[in-house]
């Protein structure tokens, strides 16, 4: 069962140590992002680890490049 977390101040980051990680806006699960979220999945079951869909609440250049927008 999936879990979801915020990642505020008091989140553990140490979750995504040994994960792997699909990154992204999934505001609406199309088949892109379904293949993302396969190929996080499929990762984490060869190397024994955790798989992990890391989205947002806001556009990530919001944050990440705010000079582009």
């Amino acid at each position: 069962m999936a879990q979801v977390y915020k990642a505020d101040e008091g989140f553990d980051y140490s979750l995504f140590r040994g994960a792997s990680c699909a990154f992204g806006v999934f505001d609406g699960v199309h088949m892109g992002h379904k293949f993302l979220l396969e190929c996080a999945k499929n990762t984490a079951r060869i190397d024994a680890g955790a798989s992990i869909a890391l989205t947002f609440d806001i556009v990530p250049d919001e944050v990440f490049h705010p000079n582009r927008l």
